[in-house]
């Protein structure tokens, strides 16, 4: 019988005491549910998680918001801007401005975690979740941003004893699989360390 997923997102938005940096800044995370077709008595059976991040460059340039205010706020996007912006700015590295056709500060949506348990994997739900993602969440963002890591071998996974199972395979083998798999769905790759970005508005 086949699957459908769908994804249960949440974000936490203070109305109240708002820093400027987090005008600019939406986290949303949350549970990818699988649903058997035409099986009405299955309620759903949770598959996986996704955590997206949007993020208004432009405002933040425009509004002179200092850079460490907004990394004070979301500490874990620093890795991101080392590898795709001036270190000085809001601003994209030229080449991938060039490479991508993309405004220099434009509005990004970041796909930062995206992990789909073992027995449900290879069933195609990473694409229809990114697909997902784009289509819903991407909408009026210019450029989507992913790191094609495998999780196995990130530092704030390793003690995740679940994901030993997850490949035989070594972490460039692991990685190459990833960006295969984020190229079927549109990504394009910026650098061997795994970046991958897409131009949402071609």
């Amino acid at each position: 019988m086949n699957e459908y997923i769908t994804l249960k997102l949440s974000t936490e938005i203070s109305s109240h005491d708002i820093s400027e940096a987090e005008r600019y800044l939406t986290i949303y995370k949350g549970d990818i549910i699988a649903y058997k077709e035409n099986d009405t008595a299955f309620d759903g059976r949770k598959i996986g998680s996704i955590r997206v991040r949007i993020i208004d460059l432009l405002s933040l340039q425009y509004n002179e918001i200092d850079k460490e205010e907004f990394f004070d706020f979301d500490s874990e996007m620093d890795t991101y801007f080392n590898a795709l912006f001036d270190c000085n700015t809001y601003i994209l590295n030229e080449d991938i401005q060039d490479q991508y056709n993309a405004h220099e500060s434009p509005v990004v949506c970041v796909i930062d975690l995206l992990r789909i348990d073992e027995t449900h994997r290879g069933k195609g739900h990473g694409s229809e979740v990114i697909n997902a993602v784009i289509g819903h969440l991407g909408t009026g963002c210019d450029l989507a941003v992913l790191h094609a890591q495998p999780l196995q071998y990130c530092e704030a996974f390793k003690s995740d004893s679940s994901l030993n199972q997850y490949s035989p395979f070594n972490e460039d083998e692991a990685r190459s699989k990833l960006i295969k798999l984020y190229s079927k769905a549109g990504f394009k790759a910026y650098n061997t360390d795994g970046y991958m970005l897409m131009n949402l508005n071609d």
